[in-house]
């Protein structure tokens, strides 16, 4: 029995992680195989195996970044479509998904900031493939302010930034942020129409371990586009956005031996989008409206529907036909078994 249970282990382990329906029809035809696949040392090897990358699952879709409720799935699971009215997706990292509900947008204080959500050790070295039933935090920042929340304390500690405040008149866009290292990068708008519109002029660094913030500029020219802030190949900071039917890629590099927030903007990449495209999408009106940081997929918002763009093989792929949205956050991870209710920590 025992080579039979390996057997059927490796043909198990050989399911594409895209495919997390399988997994879970194969857990239901009998006891020895859902302890099989319940077990840790099947998970581990199942991680192994597809080389540490989680998959995208879907993505949360929204009219703006306002309110992002809906969820598609681009995998074989079939989750519920949407979350209660009066909810809303803000953030999705390390198998979480940050929710805010329509009392705390009424009540919140905190006017023009954003929030992300994380491991509790992503600054010391976690893998984040499974720990998402771990400790975890919530990073609350406006421009000047940030309130870390902390589900191993259960408690909340604030920060101030004297040099940020300087920039109050601004206010944090709501599109997803970027982690790169200990530091989290949220996009910054300059007026209450660049907020919908998703156009900006900066973006806010927030360094997790000192605690400190500052404001960085983008480049001339940028505050007109619609832009994304993305990770870059290079493990930098990226923007990407679509001109005509071209789509650019800017990194940010930092000179060596730099130690400040100096840093180059260069172009990466221009990659032509007609080729790539079907006849029917390609027009004036494609915009680059997300990105999911980890498996290099751009999202593309056409007059049919939006696409995926994936960085490394250049294949398109039709996701959704809504043309009506305007902000996507993707869910990026191996599939699990979710918990039986949402965890909450009021602001």
């Amino acid at each position: 029995m025992l080579e039979l249970d390996e057997l059927v282990e490796e043909v198990l382990l050989h399911i594409p992680p895209d495919d997390p329906a399988s997994l879970l029809r194969a857990a239901l035809v009998c006891r020895r195989w859902r302890r099989l696949i319940s077990a840790p040392a099947f998970r581990r090897r199942f991680i192994e195996l597809h080389h540490h990358t989680p998959p995208m699952l879907g993505f949360f879709v929204g009219n703006n970044f306002l309110s992002i409720a809906d969820f598609v799935s681009t995998s074989s699971i079939r989750a519920a479509s949407r979350f209660p009215i009066e909810w809303s997706a803000i953030d999705s990292r390390h198998g979480r998904v940050l929710l805010r509900t329509a009392l705390t947008r009424r009540l919140s204080p905190y006017g023009g900031s954003n929030a992300a959500v994380l491991c509790a050790g992503a600054a010391g070295g976690c893998g984040h493939l499974g720990c998402h039933r771990g400790h975890f935090l919530v990073v609350l920042v406006g421009i000047g302010f940030a309130y870390i929340y902390s589900s191993e304390a259960g408690a909340w500690t604030s920060q101030t930034s004297a040099d940020a405040q300087q920039h109050h008149h601004c206010r944090l866009s709501l599109a997803p942020s970027v982690l790169l290292g200990s530091a989290l990068y949220f996009m910054v708008c300059a007026s209450s129409y660049d907020l919908v519109f998703g156009a900006s002029n900066a973006f806010l660094k927030y360094d997790l371990d000192t605690g400190k913030m500052c404001l960085v500029r983008l480049p001339p020219g940028f505050s007109s586009k619609r832009t994304v802030l993305m990770a870059a190949e290079n493990g930098e900071l990226g923007l990407a956005w679509v001109e005509g039917s071209m789509l650019y890629q800017w990194s940010r590099n930092k000179p060596a031996g730099r130690t400040d927030n100096v840093g180059l903007w260069a172009q990466s990449r221009a990659i032509e989008l007609e080729m790539l495209l079907p006849a029917d999408a390609i027009s004036n009106s494609i915009d680059a409206i997300g990105s999911a940081n980890g498996v290099g997929v751009i999202f593309l918002r056409t007059h049919v529907g939006i696409f995926t763009f994936d960085l490394r093989s250049s294949q398109v792929k039709k996701v959704s036909e809504a043309r009506h949205y305007g902000s996507v956050l993707p869910y990026v991870s191996f599939y699990y078994t979710p918990p039986s209710r949402p965890v909450t920590c009021n602001v």
